[in-house]
């Protein structure tokens, strides 16, 4: 059973909780912003965590807006869309007709 979601649906002492308590085995993954932690269980045991910071300019909008391909304007109001949706940027950009 996968699961996905935001924080504001559950905190992350429910989330581990239903976790421990069903004996999940399996990968946790949070992301914020240019940050990622995962934290693997096995049996619902935390057995490994790691964390690791993505180089913000190596980011989709980034990378667009650098090769002046996608207006300032343009990625914040899909950067907007993509709060509100959780829909990955490209998608949102895609489907906004911005690129192909």
């Amino acid at each position: 059973m996968a699961l996905s979601g935001t924080l504001k649906d559950f905190g992350i002492a429910d989330i581990l909780q239903l976790i421990g308590h069903q004996t999940k085995t399996g990968r946790l993954t949070l992301k914020t912003g240019t940050e990622e932690v995962e934290v693997f269980f096995i049996d619902g045991n935390v057995v490994f965590a790691s964390e690791r910071q993505r180089n913000s300019k190596n980011l989709l909008g980034n990378l667009l807006l650098r090769a002046d391909l996608l207006s300032k304007e343009q990625l914040d109001e899909a950067l907007s869309v993509q709060q509100r949706t959780l829909k990955r940027l490209g998608d949102i950009l895609v489907e906004g007709g911005q690129v192909t």
